[in-house]
């Protein structure tokens, strides 16, 4: 009763918070834009398509653009990346070219390009603040999570409202899908979520957070959630994200204790039968012979994902030196492969080349995520190292262009230290033993810090 307790008192402060005037600012501004981009209410925003709320919202960027204008990373290599679209849609294959299409992806990029200058250049959002976001985001995930569940458990399926409108069998099991538009969604989000809490938590507190102190009086309830949104939403995709995300706690001495406790559960779940476990496992095994057929036989939901990975590294040696790969065949190109997707490529490659594919990366690794990073692993496993023309995928690299920002303050010593109840672990990280406490001023010993990127 607790944890419910927990769970629905926040929520409900969550939402209280939207008739109080002062809390329309542009730190609230940039925090809508997450949640936005990342849930899909169905019964207004339809579950698939697009959508009307979206848009709406994206149709006002260019107007914030121009009054907060300002060069940087993101306009360059945004405006690089929506540039080459239109060129070789327009002029290299002009009788497939939409004007929807192309100005549709416009609209996203236009839209980072706000977020990232409020959030680099006119510094609207603190850490504490994003914290707390994250926070009252995976409980909101988590009491509609729980809402789904029960009414499921009482044989009701379909309630559009509750953005319930799956359809639940048997041999599907449970499934819940939240605030998203499907489980997996729903998986890539409330783990991503969850990385940018615990790489924000080690900004903030000057020390990694430990697999023991994620279940700690600080992050308990936190962890809980995410624990208890996992076994609730029925997806294969989630225990992915689950074990990549787990790699945050194999570091220095703790995994001498953590991975005994990891193995431990891989062995239960592999022996407990649990469907979805047992996809993972499948689809892993499929994935590594490097068959993008293989891949889809063995699980076709998986393989939306996972076969066009494996089918452009597979043939990478025997395209490259075809021109359509490195410029693509058009719009929409890639639509006559949505029952196929073992013919698919990665990203935008079938739409816009190759290229496009470099300059998507160009723009969200150097605005978002660090290369050798768990960042990295969930954006190309879970949004298949693309961001197309797809709403919540832009909006998990918002939340992970946030992340990367305060790892670039912290690296810059303009964020103190803050200890915790647990306090420092300088003994295990000493790249932090240095730094001063929280009534220490900014100044170049705070310098010294060296944040793990990983």
């Amino acid at each position: 009763m607790a944890f419910i307790s927990v769970v629905f008192s926040n929520v409900w402060h969550f939402i209280k918070g939207f008739f109080f005037l002062k809390n329309y600012n542009w730190t609230n501004a940039v925090l809508f834009m997450i949640v936005l981009m990342v849930i899909q209410y169905i019964p207004l925003e339809g579950s698939a398509g697009v959508s009307p709320v979206k848009v709406a919202m994206m149709a006002v960027m260019p107007i914030i653009f121009l009054a907060n204008f300002n060069i940087n990373k993101a306009v360059v290599f945004g405006a690089m990346y929506w540039l080459w679209i239109f060129f070789t849609a327009y002029f290299l294959h002009p009788l497939s070219f939409r004007t929807s299409t192309v100005m549709y992806c416009g609209m996203f990029v236009s839209t980072f390009m706000v977020f990232y200058t409020l959030i680099y250049h006119k510094h609207v959002l603190t850490i504490d603040v994003f914290i707390n976001f994250i926070r009252c985001f995976i409980y909101a995930y988590t009491g509609i999570a729980i809402i789904q569940t029960l009414l499921h458990m009482v044989g009701i399926w379909n309630m559009p409202w509750l953005n319930m409108i799956l359809f639940v069998t048997e041999e599907s099991g449970m499934r819940v899908n939240g605030f998203s538009q499907e489980p997996s969604t729903f998986a890539r989000t409330l783990w991503l979520l969850y990385y940018a809490y615990l790489k924000c938590n080690e900004y903030l507190r000057g020390s990694k957070v430990s697999l023991f102190q994620a279940f700690g009086p600080e992050h308990r309830w936190v962890t809980i959630c995410v624990i208890a949104d996992t076994a609730m939403m029925g997806s294969a995709t989630c225990f992915i994200a689950m074990g990549v995300v787990s790699l945050y706690f194999l570091r220095g001495y703790y995994l001498f204790l953590t991975l005994p406790i990891f193995a431990g559960i891989f062995l239960i779940l592999r022996n407990a039968e649990i469907k979805h476990f047992e996809r993972v496992v499948a689809v892993a095994n499929a994935a590594s012979s490097m068959n993008a057929g293989s891949v889809r036989q063995t699980d076709t939901s998986a393989a939306v994902r996972v076969a066009p990975i494996v089918n452009t590294c597979s043939n990478l040696a025997n395209n490259i030196t075809d021109r359509d790969f490195w410029i693509g065949h058009g719009c929409d190109y890639s639509l006559r492969f949505r029952h196929s997707p073992e013919r698919r490529n990665m990203g935008d490659i079938d739409d816009y080349g190759l290229i496009s594919l470099i300059l998507s990366w160009v723009l969200v690794f150097s605005c978002c995520v660090r290369l050798r990073s768990i960042g990295a692993i969930l954006f190309l496993l879970g949004l298949g190292g693309g961001t197309n023309n797809v709403a919540y995928s832009w909006g998990l690299l918002y939340i992970l262009c946030a992340t990367r920002y305060f790892y670039e303050q912290r690296r810059q010593g303009l964020l103190p230290v803050a200890e915790d109840e647990g306090g420092r672990n300088d003994e295990a990280y000493p790249e932090y033993a240095e730094l001063p406490g929280p009534s220490a001023p900014q100044g170049e010993s705070l310098r010294d810090m060296k944040p793990t990127a990983f």
